[in-house]
């Protein structure tokens, strides 16, 4: 039996071990995006959305960090408080662009 074959039955016995380490890797990719959206949601709070272009691509960027948001583990966000403050900047952008 060769090396490959008896790595791969062994990742057969193991199939959690492999699905977690994606799992939580594709959470802190999440975290990772919803941190650095949370800029650029503030720079939107920042300026003025006068344009219906701006507005549309603001409604759009919006609708991407809320998916995310929706789905992320909590658990890789740094606590409560720092997904309450995400949460929170969803409203006032939502509240800017007249959703």
């Amino acid at each position: 039996m060769g090396k490959w074959s008896r790595m791969i039955r062994n990742i057969n016995k193991f199939p959690l071990i492999f699905l977690m380490a994606k799992t939580s890797q594709s959470d802190l990719d999440t975290v990772y995006s919803l941190y650095t959206m949370q800029i650029t949601l503030q720079d939107l709070l920042d300026t003025d959305l006068e344009t219906p272009v701006q507005k549309k691509e603001a409604k759009k960027y919006l609708q991407e960090f809320s998916k995310l948001l929706k789905n992320v583990d909590v658990r890789y966000m740094g606590g409560e408080d720092v997904f309450g403050s995400m949460e929170g900047m969803q409203v006032e952008v939502k509240k800017k662009i007249g959703k």
